[in-house]
């Protein structure tokens, strides 16, 4: 079996009593929430994953600035029968910012040095929720779009 065919089966299967895909704001998608607060991200890997923890520090942190504080998250591993917790402290708050900087200040350097058209970053970052931010017919920054 495919891993994109093993993902499908765990999502279909594993689960089944919870809201799935919460999307907010078309920036993050939620595997599930659990009603005592708990944020679940789905892993079809086999081994645990930085990135994976990082993801899910993000989602806590964009929730965080909507001003949701009481909640925490957990990634499930189904094959490896494991879970890790995971929780938002003010170094990870920090942490993610500077990452979010970097984002920005590569991204800019990149457009600037012809490496990448204004196009291309456009299309990306529409697809993030992301939008340029002009002065003076100059392009300054990326902010993400509040969408109501």
């Amino acid at each position: 079996m495919k891993m994109f065919e093993i993902g499908k089966v765990l999502d279909e299967e594993t689960y089944k009593r919870d809201k799935k895909h919460i999307n907010i704001d078309n920036i993050i998608n939620i595997d599930f929430i659990r009603s005592k607060g708990i944020l679940h991200e789905v892993k079809k890997s086999n081994k645990i994953e930085e990135a994976s923890i990082l993801q899910v520090k993000y989602y806590l942190y964009f929730l965080h600035k909507k001003g949701v504080t009481n909640i925490k998250g957990k990634i499930d591993y189904p094959l490896l029968k494991q879970s890790v917790d995971i929780e938002l402290n003010e170094e990870d708050i920090v942490n993610i910012e500077q990452i979010l900087n970097n984002i920005n200040e590569i991204t800019l350097t990149n457009l600037e040095n012809g490496e990448v058209t204004l196009e291309q970053l456009n299309e990306i970052y529409n697809k993030m929720g992301f939008v340029f931010v002009a002065n003076k017919g100059r392009f300054t920054k990326i902010r993400k779009e509040i969408k109501h």
